[in-house]
């Protein structure tokens, strides 16, 4: 039985989708669940009116719009064309989703390698290259420092791995890749 949707007022067909209190077509259904990647049975209409406003906006391409020209694996995608780079949310690796975010590439301010046990990138580079290391690393990241004084994380090994493993050379691949754009980022934006 065909109802109306509680957030766009649209009929919502033979497909309805309930929450706590209320129910919501498809199209609405797609944008509060994070694209079909999460349920709604649990939350209240208000929750997910909440989620709609936020997630429901077209992502700002700024002028020009967007040309992807490349990637880094599921962290990073560049615009060389018209100097924009833009930081995807990663929900396969982080498990929580959020909207990316297109930035200009003077906004980068500084860029961090995180890593717990604490080391460099060459120290944990070379941990990865040794084929029987017992260091177990609990957590991998590259912290971009925008202009606008807001971190954003790269969550690049979320749980423990092995130095040794490939869950760790992979993300040790891209770490560098990441830090090697960042750097050449900064040194083009502070006139080296």
């Amino acid at each position: 039985m065909a109802g109306v949707c509680d957030i766009c007022g649209k009929s919502t067909g033979r497909r309805v989708f309930r929450c706590t209190d209320g129910k919501v077509c498809r199209d609405c259904y797609e944008i509060v669940s994070n694209h079909f990647t999460s349920t709604i049975t649990k939350s209240t209409l208000a929750e997910l009116k909440e989620r709609y406003a936020e997630n429901a906006a077209p992502l700002d391409l700024g002028e020009n719009g967007f040309h992807i020209s490349y990637k880094i694996g599921t962290f990073l995608l560049l615009d060389e064309q018209n100097q924009k780079f833009c930081i995807l949310s990663n929900r396969a690796v982080t498990g929580v989703y959020a909207r990316p975010e297109i930035f200009s590439y003077d906004a980068l301010g500084e860029y961090e390698f995180l890593c717990e046990p604490e080391v460099t990138m060459e120290e944990f580079l070379t941990l990865t290259a040794k084929r029987r290391s017992k260091t177990v690393i609990k957590n991998l990241r590259i912290r971009l420092k925008t202009r606008d004084s807001k971190d954003r994380d790269l969550v690049l090994l979320p749980g423990a791995a092995k130095a040794s493993g490939p869950a760790c050379r992979q993300a040790g691949k891209y770490a560098k890749e990441i830090v090697q754009w960042a750097k050449r980022l900064q040194d083009r934006y502070e006139g080296k």
